[in-house]
């Protein structure tokens, strides 16, 4: 049976999920915090944790090898959606790839990890955040589900209802691949916008779809071109 862990507070709710998956936690097993010390994103960034989100990361045994479940971060990111929309009322869009948008501004961000033959799916949601409870830097970038609605949420509850459905998208990304790439699809704001992508040689281009294992198709001068990983900035024309 899966577990469910609560701390105040962790350095990594990743960090401490993989060692939940190396004793050998099965799938769907979660630990909450409401503040990380020493949190990151993607590509190795830190990521803030201020007063007020939601922390959690899920025990995931998927039933694919890895190399299978490229598409796995925007399958996560529709069933981030899908809870967040439930608990709150509200439905935020996703950007490629990771990153739940409200109001053109950052709601929450997703990391997935390998450990062992498990994959970690953590995520980070603003929830009843304050604007002042945000580095400077980040103030006019992030947003709150408070902020957007006045409201104050049941963070536990929500992250109850992540862990469920993280669970439940990944036993079923494989068999029904498609069916959550065009749910992908309708909740992707990123396609139809000019965007430049990080890496060594920037792809630039308009965004225009997004293929089934989860790559961004950017309509450059030179043709069609699919990037996999990394990440995708709206560019101003």
């Amino acid at each position: 049976m899966a577990e469910f862990r609560f701390l105040e507070e962790v350095t990594s709710t990743n960090d401490l999920a993989k060692a939940m998956a190396r004793d050998g936690a099965p799938h769907g097993s979660a630990v909450l915090a409401w503040r990380q010390t020493a949190g990151r994103g993607r590509l190795g960034r830190a990521f803030s944790s201020p007063e007020g989100g939601v922390y959690l990361s899920v025990v995931l045994w998927p039933e694919a090898p890895p190399e299978r479940l490229l598409h796995l971060t925007p399958v996560l990111a529709v069933a981030a959606c899908d809870a967040v929309e439930a608990v709150s009322g509200v439905r935020p869009g996703c950007k490629w790839v990771n990153d739940l948008m409200l109001d053109g501004r950052k709601l929450a961000g997703i990391l997935v990890e390998i450990s062992g033959g498990a994959m970690i799916a953590g995520i980070g949601v603003n929830v009843n955040t304050e604007q002042a409870a945000f580095p400077p830097e980040l103030r006019d970038a992030a947003v709150s589900l408070r902020q957007m609605t006045g409201k104050t949420f049941d963070r536990e509850k929500l992250g109850r209802e992540l862990a469920d459905r993280f669970a439940a998208a990944c036993l079923t990304a494989i068999r029904d691949q498609k069916a959550w790439m065009a749910r992908y699809r309708v909740n992707c704001l990123t396609l139809g916008q000019t965007v430049e992508t990080t890496g060594p040689e920037p792809v630039i281009g308009t965004a225009e779809d997004v293929a089934d294992d989860g790559s961004l198709l950017i309509r450059t001068e030179e043709g069609l071109r699919s990037v996999q990983s990394g990440e995708a900035s709206l560019r101003k024309t």
